[in-house]
């Protein structure tokens, strides 16, 4: 992988465009809280290329395992935890599932910081209705939840992967369980 390979949209993702090209080995645990399934079958099988480490890598001293203790010690849910950290806006996912999966082979892809996003994504011109409707539903989903959502989010060592072209033949196992219970991912996570 160059740098040229990757787009824009990309690059912005990271904290400050700052990022490293890696290889990951097969075998690597991945994890994100998404609502979207994990392999979409109606785009022919593909993989979002967004995730974390599950247990500490390189900078990223504490994967989910980590986070989720982090969500515990500070009395709030690992969704609500993941969501800061991870910078994702309130209207881009509902981060419902927590979802992991093992690399089959070692891939090539870029390695760094979330960037700081806003809670909610700008009302952009000509899309203004549209997007005020969006975040409208997405606070009250956030709300009925019972989460506080800052005006910023990010801006903490939190990492994450850009894996492109990945896919379910790239995947030794695929689990998801819901992100608002604590018991599960206790139990996924190894601690309990």
């Amino acid at each position: 992988m160059n740098d040229s390979d990757i787009p824009d949209y990309v690059k912005k993702a990271f904290k400050d465009s700052s990022y490293t090209i890696i290889s990951i080995p097969a075998g690597t645990a991945l994890y994100k809280l998404s609502q979207y399934e994990i392999v979409n079958e109606k785009r022919g099988g593909s993989v979002s290329p967004w995730w974390s480490p599950v247990i500490p890598f390189k900078e990223d001293r504490l994967g989910a395992i980590g986070r989720y203790q982090e969500a515990q010690l500070n009395g709030i849910s690992f969704e609500a935890m993941v969501r800061f950290a991870s910078a994702v806006r309130v209207d881009w996912n509902g981060l419902d599932n927590y979802q992991e999966i093992i690399l089959t082979k070692s891939v090539d892809c870029i390695w760094g910081q979330f960037q700081p996003q806003p809670a909610y994504s700008p009302i952009e011109k000509g899309k203004k209705v549209e997007q005020m409707i969006k975040n409208y539903e997405a606070k009250i989903r956030i709300v009925e939840k019972d989460h506080y959502v800052p005006e910023f989010l990010g801006g903490i060592e939190a990492y994450q992967f850009w894996i492109p072209n990945l896919t379910k033949a790239d995947l030794k196992s695929n689990n998801s369980i819901p992100a608002n219970d604590p018991k599960a991912l206790a139990v996924a996570l190894g601690l309990a």
